[in-house]
């Protein structure tokens, strides 16, 4: 069994200015062998790129459910886009980026409109290597 811990910090919402951190703790537990790792992997990814995306975007814009324009050292995060401009590297047919990149692993999801949709998962990761890099990027 695997137990993984994690406290989000997040800046508080309409509380002023003098009050500056909120939290909240996310528990997974999932006994070995109760769900197949694919069906595992996928729903780890999607409960994390909500997470993931949640900490980092703004409430009002929905970010649990379309994901958040975010980038840094760890990973990339873009909604889906379907603005259809020939430039736009998330609107391509062929070879479009992904809408969650994690850097050092090559870690690679993409979702039509929204988080868990049409969701692709592609990158050689373990259902371990899933939960650590959701936990490495709740910290950033």
């Amino acid at each position: 069994m695997r137990t993984w811990d994690e406290t989000i910090k997040k800046p508080a919402r309409n509380f002023g200015k003098d009050r500056t951190m909120a939290q909240d703790t996310v528990t997974v537990i999932v006994p070995e062998g109760a769900i197949p790792n694919e069906d595992l992997l996928s729903e780890l990814v999607e409960i994390g790129m909500r997470l993931i995306a949640e900490k980092h975007g703004e409430k009002e814009d929905w970010p649990e459910k379309y994901g958040v324009v975010f980038d840094n050292e760890i990973f990339t995060m873009h909604p889906f886009c379907w603005c259809e401009k020939d430039e736009c590297e998330y609107c391509q047919e062929e070879d479009r980026s992904p809408n969650f990149l994690h850097k050092k692993t090559g870690l690679k999801v993409h979702w039509y409109k929204y988080i868990g949709r049409s969701m692709e998962i592609s990158g050689d990761v373990t259902v371990n290597d899933v939960l650590d890099i959701i936990k490495e990027c709740l910290r950033e």
